[in-house]
């Protein structure tokens, strides 16, 4: 896999772990004070809805989030996706023994 590949496989995993934390830091407090179940609050993570955006409002009128993040938009959530989904195509077959295509070409070759 070439270096090229390989930053899209490492953004994409990136930007899917950032907007999991930053939607874990938004609708834990929207949970936690009852504007909507964990699976109504898991819908959220990947589509925005009516009830998301009304339990994000009612929820910034009421309570303090954690580090003052109110809003969550699932965008980042689909780029880390398309990323990783663009290296799938990219580079559709990798090696058995590196099945996450981490390793180096140049260290195999010399050894």
């Amino acid at each position: 896999m070439t270096w090229f590949l390989r930053r899209f496989w490492v953004a994409g995993v990136g930007l899917l772990l950032l907007a999991a934390g930053w939607w874990a830091i938004v609708f834990s407090t929207v949970v936690i004070n009852g504007y909507l179940t964990l699976p109504q609050a898991a819908v959220c993570l990947v589509f925005e809805t009516d009830a998301c955006e009304m339990a994000m409002s009612l929820c910034i009128v009421r309570n303090r989030h954690l580090l003052e993040m109110t809003e969550y938009s699932p965008n980042l959530l689909w780029v880390g996706l398309a990323l990783l989904f663009a290296q799938l195509a990219l580079y559709p077959s990798l090696p058995p023994n590196d099945p996450l295509g981490l390793g180096h070409e140049n260290d195999r070759a010399a050894q």
